[in-house]
């Protein structure tokens, strides 16, 4: 449950209590003709059975009461231990995600890398394993010093990992229309050119 959706709950009981203490003022009203205290409804009663009744019904009402501040009390209770615990939980997750995240860029800094683009190649090579990623970084920074814009001007290679265009559209990504110079796509097809080829490095000269 969301602390929002939590609050919500808390809110919607202390509206419930609140419609409830109504109701019994005024069936206290129905009932008493609006007596300014107990003593004078059972001095107004006609005979003893009837200031019998009505003491019998101002009993039912302050038990009915009392049982209602209890489940109001036990249920705003149960709500805000149930809030705090929340609380805490999202604490210690922000807590492990902070940790997580600077050891994981503790790691990223150990194997040398320091920008997004290498993060992205990183990614997306993954499922080829540590020698993977490390021909795939070596290769980008070759080719196109990870710059996702790159060109060369004689040979019309471009992006990320340096795409000939007829290499490019033989990729998964090229036949998909997406653009050479997406540093996301460029990177997939050069991983699918990796795993096509055997993991050997494909067409790049760079290795």
């Amino acid at each position: 449950m969301k602390l929002a959706d939590l609050q919500d709950e808390i809110d919607q009981t202390q509206v419930r209590v609140t419609h409830e203490q109504a109701e019994l003022r005024q069936l206290a009203r129905y009932l008493y003709g609006q007596p300014a205290s107990p003593i004078l409804a059972l001095f107004s009663a006609g005979s003893p059975s009837e200031a019998l009744n009505h003491y019998a019904d101002l009993r039912a009402a302050a038990e009915r009461a009392a049982a209602t501040r209890s489940a109001r009390d036990r249920d705003l209770s149960r709500l805000q231990n149930e809030r705090t615990t929340l609380e805490e939980d999202r604490q210690r997750a922000d807590a492990a995600r902070s940790t997580l995240a600077n050891r994981y860029q503790q790691l990223l800094l150990s194997l040398g890398v320091s920008s997004a683009i290498q993060v992205l190649i990183l990614d997306t090579f993954a499922a080829y394993g540590p020698a993977g990623q490390a021909w795939a970084l070596r290769v980008a920074d070759c080719e196109s010093h990870y710059n996702p814009n790159a060109v060369n001007s004689a040979s019309g290679a471009s992006g990320l990992f340096q795409f000939l265009p007829s290499s490019w559209a033989s990729t998964p990504q090229g036949r998909q229309g997406l653009s050479v110079f997406d540093p996301a796509a460029n990177a997939q097809g050069a991983a699918w050119y990796y795993g096509a080829t055997g993991r050997t490095g494909g067409p790049w000269s760079c290795k």
